[in-house]
């Protein structure tokens, strides 16, 4: 089974598959399956104050989906076409981020754990933490 191909500059929120039983609840993400890359880092935010932000930057290149592990997360992004909010509040589905997506970051509580899938190693060149310069590369005045 290969994971469905999304355009660079959306976002969108995918389920993630989960089994459960007496025992408890299991996710399980694949790489170039569940997600369509494989995954090359993880890293997942927490103990953050809900009264600030995060994130304000896009990536040039990367591809990320981000799940909320514990508690929850707003992600407001902006593709240069739409602006939306995602509420993240369940470890069984993620919000996928292709490329050139601008995304600020809200955690619920000190509690929430948001954790991020990425298709490739750090790069700080890859990043784009100016708004004007996004604007300006999607093509919106």
């Amino acid at each position: 089974m290969s994971a469905p191909s999304y355009a660079p500059g959306s976002a969108t929120l995918i389920d993630i598959r989960s089994f459960s039983d007496e025992r408890g609840a299991l996710a399980v993400v694949e790489g170039e399956s569940d997600i369509p890359f494989m995954p090359r880092r993880l890293y997942y935010l927490y103990g953050s104050d809900p009264s600030r932000t995060r994130a304000h930057h896009a990536h040039r290149a990367e591809r990320q989906c981000m799940i909320a592990l514990a508690g929850s997360a707003e992600v407001e992004i902006d593709t240069g076409r739409e602006r939306r909010t995602f509420l993240l509040d369940r470890p069984d589905r993620g919000l996928l981020l292709e490329p050139v997506v601008w995304r600020v970051v809200r955690m619920g509580d000190a509690a929430s754990v948001l954790a991020v899938l990425t298709a490739h190693d750090y790069d700080p060149d890859d990043y784009i933490h100016d708004y004007d310069e996004f604007r300006a590369l999607v093509g919106t005045p």
